[in-house]
């Protein structure tokens, strides 16, 4: 289970076991962020963080929101803020060598 500050800093998240423990230092060596701090995954006794966003530019996610239930989990909905890149295709010399002397 992990748990998460409401900084998102993935260096205020903690873990319960060795697995989990395994998981923060791998998201500490790819630098990345984890955005959910409630809750996503409703048991009977407990409430768990299943559900994860991960990004390794933080401003590029804005408005984390968990929403209601569905089956087992809660619905996560993000915005994800990136300009696409323009690709300009660029003008190339083809060389015809069946037509050369």
């Amino acid at each position: 289970m992990l748990k998460a500050s409401p900084a998102h800093l993935y260096s205020t998240l903690t873990s319960g076991d060795s697995a989990g423990d395994t998981f923060l230092d791998i998201l500490d060596d790819f630098h990345l962020h984890q955005f959910v701090s409630t809750p996503t995954c409703h048991g009977d006794s407990t409430s768990s963080i299943l559900d994860l966003v991960l990004s390794s530019y933080p401003s590029s996610i804005d408005k984390v929101d968990i929403g209601r239930e569905f089956s087992d989990h809660c619905l996560v909905l993000f915005h994800v803020q990136l300009v696409p890149a323009d690709t300009q295709s660029r003008t190339r010399k083809i060389f015809l060598y069946n037509k050369g002397d």
